[in-house]
């Protein structure tokens, strides 16, 4: 590959010029296994989408790691060139394509098992996915048919490219903008994640936790959930994260939403909206018992916000855990007084169950749980 990308007049030096055009197919064989683990991640229905703003994160956060790499290389291209001509330019071309080689093994990894195997993690391999070995050899064949034409087609470029300054510092203040923005495995290099978590504490890069959550029993967010969780919500705003998970339980994506609202609560726990976003999600799973668990806990923890009883009290309709919803008449007026809303809530679990045949006397809702405990 190298031999046939530097034909020319023997003796003859490469410049920058030209080491800049071998780093733009570099940045461009990064665009395209981008490209090929969205479609990937879309055609598995990980993703809704296939352009979104993972894949404009992940154009930048190529473009950054393109950056850095290119510019430590490009000291050992300069040493070289001057020692003998286009040795410099052989070796970029071994560091280019061995880069992308390890990317695109990385990556298959990544969309078949969810994860990215680090070499020394226990736990962190995996059985190879299927057809691991020809799907490396035709995606490496086609990045080094890429990266061949990228190089040839952009010589009409080294014009514009002499008129700026060098290209690898301008590509160098990009990647330090890069260091702003929020990285996640699915939109970050994966060469640099594996990198990244190898020197930074590994133990905490083993995804295959199991235990439920101590205070809400919620099972970890599955690694393949976690995609279409960094796909939809980057940053740590995690009130930004609730109204999405809100928006997806309204618009009939329930499963989407219980995955990010269960992400939220193993970040931020007592996020008292998303606790409550989770209750109902269960209810609307009948799963009703977990819903309740944790919507009393909302009601002990904050006893004057509404929205915490109307859920619960959701939750004991559909279960029909009438009684239940009149026992909290009493801790209802106590704190919040008349509530409409409330009012109406309990109203419905009365009528429920004097239809059942319970006496009006026995649906007075003025007592508490036999225990004497608040829910």
């Amino acid at each position: 590959m190298a031999a046939q990308l530097f034909k020319g007049p023997s003796g003859e030096r490469k410049t920058l010029r030209d080491f800049t055009r071998l780093s733009l197919a570099f940045y461009v064989g990064l665009l395209l296994i981008s490209c090929y683990q969205q479609i990937r991640l879309f055609s598995h229905g990980i993703i809704d989408s296939f352009f979104n703003t993972n894949l404009l994160l992940a154009t930048l956060h190529h473009l950054g790691f393109a950056a850095i790499i290119a510019l430590v290389l490009s000291f050992a291209f300069n040493a070289l060139e001057a020692r003998r001509p286009s040795l410099g330019a052989k070796l970029a071309v071994i560091v280019f394509l061995g880069v992308l080689g390890l990317e695109f093994l990385l990556t298959e990894y990544f969309i078949t098992q969810y994860k990215v195997p680090l070499p020394g993690v226990p736990g962190s391999f995996a059985t190879p996915p299927k057809f691991l070995g020809l799907r490396l050899f035709l995606g490496f064949s086609v990045l080094c048919a890429g990266f061949y034409l990228v190089y040839m087609r952009s010589g009409g470029l080294q014009l514009w490219i002499s008129r700026m300054y060098p290209f690898t510092i301008v590509l160098f203040s990009m990647f330090l903008a890069t260091l702003l923005s929020d990285k996640r495995p699915v939109n970050q290099n994966k060469t640099e994640l594996m990198l990244t978590s190898l020197f930074n504490h590994p133990e905490s890069a083993v995804t295959g936790m199991s235990e439920p959550h101590p205070l809400y029993g919620i099972p970890p967010v599955s690694p393949r959930d976690m995609i279409y969780v960094h796909s939809i919500f980057s940053g740590d705003d995690f009130d930004k994260a609730y109204q999405i998970a809100r928006g997806l339980a309204h618009d009939g994506q329930p499963y989407r939403a219980m995955a990010l609202t269960s992400h939220i609560l193993w970040e931020v726990p007592g996020h008292v909206d998303a606790e409550i976003l989770m209750g109902r999600l269960l209810s609307w799973e009948e799963s009703y018992f977990k819903s309740a668990e944790i919507l009393e806990r909302v009601v002990r923890t904050h006893p004057v916000y509404e929205d915490g009883y109307a859920a619960l009290l959701d939750t004991y309709f559909w279960s029909g855990q009438h009684r239940k919803a009149l026992q909290m008449q009493p801790l209802i007026e106590e704190h919040l007084g008349g509530s409409r809303l409330l009012g109406a809530k309990l109203e419905r679990s009365r009528s429920a169950l004097l239809e059942s045949g319970v006496t009006n006397a026995e649906t007075s809702g003025n007592y508490r749980n036999q225990s004497g405990d608040q829910p």
